[in-house]
């Protein structure tokens, strides 16, 4: 499975040299994540936007690595297009793009993240959810 969320790069998300936050970028991929992650129905609806809801597990991030290709300006609209990459035991790999609205990728990348149990903090074997998408 994969998710899509489109976006478009306005004043708040340059830096001073008139092109999308490093930042911003990684704040991006984090909404296609947790997008994605919601599809597989780890989280409700309201869990990825509203901090007091109750969820019995969480994603932890362990290690992202990010490839910056090409420069994406204000006005620009893009795709971040999430995707399942790899599947271990207790952690998995999702592949992210952010896609200019001409096709050029301007970003390419992997988050590894595990999976923790909220009420005992203990890392687990990724769910059924996720693993069934890969």
């Amino acid at each position: 499975m994969q998710s899509e969320t489109i976006f478009r790069v306005d004043d708040s998300h340059v830096d001073r040299l008139n092109h999308l936050n490093h930042v911003e970028s990684a704040r991006l991929i984090e909404l296609g994540r947790s997008e994605w992650l919601r599809k597989c129905g780890l989280y409700r609806e309201t869990d990825v936007t509203v901090r007091d809801s109750i969820q019995q597990y969480g994603s932890v991030v362990v290690n992202l690595n990010y490839n910056y290709l090409e420069e994406c300006l204000v006005g620009d609209d893009i795709r971040i297009i999430t995707a399942p990459e790899w599947l271990g035991n207790k952690s998995y790999r999702l592949k992210h793009q952010i896609v200019k609205s001409n096709g050029v990728i301007a970003l390419d990348g992997n988050v590894t993240s595990v999976i923790m149990d909220l009420g005992t903090r203990e890392i687990i074997a990724v769910p059924h959810c996720i693993a069934q998408h890969f």
